[in-house]
Order: C-alpha cells, then structure tokens, then sequence
C-alpha cells in the first residue's frame, strides 16, 4: 500500500510540473496509416513518401523507468539527404512550429529539463532548443547541444531566464545539429524522455514519500501552509506549484519543521515539492 501511494503522489507531481508541455513525457501516440507520430509534436514522418524507415518513432527504452512507457527516439537516415526525411528532427506543434509559438505557457519557467541518450556517427550532434513569444514575437530562450556520445540515459538542462514575460514557446529536437552543415553526417540515434519546467523530474519512487509521512496543515489554508517533516534527513528549498504546473512560491530552508506564507496564492489546488539532496517529497493542498 506504501508503494502504491508512493506511485500516486509522484503522478501528482509529475503532472504539476509537466502540464505545459505537450506530451513531455512521449506516453500519447497517434497512428498515421504506417507511422505512429508523438502527439502534440510534429516529425519528419509526415514527409516520408514511402517505405517502412521513419526517422521518428515510438522507443519502450525510457527514463526515469518508474515514469511511463515510452520515450521518442530520433534517427538520421543520410541515404534520403537532401530531403529532410534524412533527419532525425521533432517539434513542437504542427509543420509551422519550427518557427512559430506551438504551445501557451503560464507563470514565468526558467529552465528547460530532460533525459536524453545519443549515438553519434560521423561526429553529428544533439540539439534540443526552447524559443519563447510574447503576442507573437520571440522575447527569449535558449540550447543545448552536444556530441559527446551518452549511451545511459543523461539529464540537461536549458536555462532560459533572460527575459521579462512570455504567453507561448515552441521546442525543437534534433539527432543532427551542426553550424557548418545543415544536413546529417552520419545515421546517428537519440532518444529523449521526460522534459520539464524548472525541476528534473525524480528517477524512482522512493524519492517521493506517502502523505503519512508529510505533515502539512491547515488543510485547506488561508495564510500559513505549516508543515512538518519528521522523515526526511535534509530538505534545501519548498516550492508550490498550481495545478496547471505554473511555479508559484519558493522558500530556501534548512528546517523539516516552519511555515510558508500562501495568502498571495489564488484559491485553487496546488502541490507543494520538497526538495532536497536528489529526492523529492510531495503534497497537495487547498487555497481558500
């Protein structure tokens, strides 16, 4: 029963922090005739003529392993070059999104995270970038890329931080980025798995505790959220988060046992994240 509210409470979190992004973690696929296609994502695939090699499809390699069943894996296929049917290549939204924001965002996220592996050939990198737009226009963002080989699942991290307000953003994926040549270089492999806003998410239950173990009260709150943490042996920061994965509130402290203001929350549902060393505890209160 531990493990099974364990497994609960680390959904709640994972959809809290993800909710912005369309299909962070690869789980939802759409069937189109012979290809299966990322819901929410635009591919490569849909320019395919013909024939059984799509550069984007559906992987059961996927990380965190407590999280899901799928991960979308990239792969360069250089025997279609020039067309773009050669690369490895997914976006967000549909055939405009290359360029154009893809999906709405709310409060203000900082940071890109997720996990990746890549196989490189023939010295192609791995890119992954977020551009960010206000009314339409791009106010922000920022890349990673790398093409060092990664043959265990690896986190990265985008910061983003240098802009002032956006509503919208788009993100792009790639198995074959390069300056100097726009086109692959070599059949290389990239899988990509469970990207979030502001925080990596947890790799196995255990870094989440049940509700017995975390001591929130009053429950709903008005002004103080207490709260108190006998089972944990460090905790470095609290943050809360909507329901819809915004980023709300964040208090650093060193104490299992004090109180966070939340009166300058609107009423609603809201997790409250525990963060410290490489765990994550979760609860969820109400606002009045």
């Amino acid at each position: 029963m531990k493990h099974f509210l364990s497994f609960l409470l680390l959904l709640l979190f994972v959809g809290c922090i993800n909710a912005q992004i369309p299909n962070a973690g690869f789980e939802n696929w759409i069937n189109q005739g012979n290809y299966l296609n990322p819901q929410g994502w635009w591919s490569a695939n849909d320019l395919v003529n013909s024939g059984d090699v799509y550069p984007v499809s559906r992987s059961d390699d996927h990380y965190p392993p407590s999280i899901g069943q799928y991960s979308m894996r990239l792969q360069n296929n250089i025997a279609f070059q020039p067309a773009y049917t050669a690369w490895g290549i997914s976006w967000t939204g549909d055939l405009s999104g290359n360029d154009n924001p893809a999906f709405e965002i709310t409060g203000h996220p900082n940071k890109l995270f997720g996990y990746y592996k890549f196989l490189p050939e023939n010295g192609d990198t791995f890119e992954t970038h977020i551009r960010l737009y206000l009314n339409g226009i791009d106010v922000g963002g920022g890349q990673f890329k790398s093409a060092d080989a990664k043959t265990d699942w690896t986190p990265f991290e985008i910061d983003f931080s240098d802009y002032t307000a956006a509503d919208s953003a788009r993100i792009m994926m790639l198995a074959c980025y390069s300056n100097d040549a726009p086109l692959p270089q070599g059949n290389s492999t990239a899988f990509i798995d469970n990207l979030s806003f502001d925080s990596l998410i947890v790799n196995s239950t255990d870094a989440l505790t049940t509700a017995r173990d975390i001591k929130i009260w009053p429950n709903p709150v008005d002004q103080f959220l207490d709260f108190n943490l006998p089972n944990l042996n460090v905790v470095n920061d609290v943050s809360i988060y909507s329901i819809d994965g915004t980023l709300c509130l964040v208090k650093n402290t060193t104490s299992l046992k004090e109180s966070i203001e939340v009166s300058s929350l609107p009423q609603g549902i809201y997790c409250v994240v525990f963060s410290g060393g490489n765990t994550r505890h979760a609860a969820r209160f109400i606002k009045r």
